[in-house]
């Protein structure tokens, strides 16, 4: 089954945070892809935009017309955020112990990059939330007319700078929640 620390999981009493934990026997990048791919197979390429840095994501959203900070007023779904930062694999999951944690490169960290995309989502939505960065909203349903809730999150930096924006159904977050663990 998929391990909770690997996905960026919440679990009560367990947090890496400070703490050096020791090297995973072995990380499996397939089943983090198999979720990912689970979950957002049905958005068009353009509405899942992931980047290991905050410019790319600005860059994103400014081009795809998401950077006003304003509530979507379509019922179409996005996500746009930053994957975890590489230096975790040595901080967090004990790889690379023989590494300084800033000479790990984007190739050291390819075989991990499903892994740390699905950690960043889900270290973006608990942030959203801890930070009271979201909000539900109800859009028409192209396929009912039906209005239906959707959520909105938002995650930003220290300085303030957005890491993530994303507006995804309540359909979509039950499946988040489902992944196996």
């Amino acid at each position: 089954m998929f391990n909770n620390l690997l996905a960026g999981c919440p679990v009560p009493k367990a947090s890496a945070v400070r703490k050096h934990l020791p090297a995973l026997d072995s990380v499996d990048n397939s089943l983090a892809l198999n979720c990912i791919q689970s979950l957002f197979a049905d958005l068009d390429e353009d509405r899942f935009y992931v980047n290991y840095e905050l410019r790319g994501v600005a860059k994103y959203l400014i081009g795809n017309g998401f950077a006003d900070g304003g509530i979507p007023s379509s019922n179409i779904e996005f996500l746009a955020f930053t994957k975890t930062p590489i230096g975790m694999l040595k901080d967090g999951y004990g790889l690379f112990p023989d590494k300084d944690k800033k000479a790990i490169a984007i190739s050291d960290a390819k075989p991990y990059d499903a892994m740390l995309t699905l950690d960043g989502l889900y270290r973006h939505l608990r942030n959203s939330i801890a930070h009271g960065q979201f909000a539900e909203v109800k859009r028409k349903s192209a396929s009912n007319g039906k209005r239906e809730p959707f959520l909105y999150f938002q995650d930003t930096n220290a300085k303030g700078q957005i890491s993530a924006r994303m507006f995804l159904s309540y359909k979509r977050i039950k499946l988040i929640g489902e992944l196996p663990n």
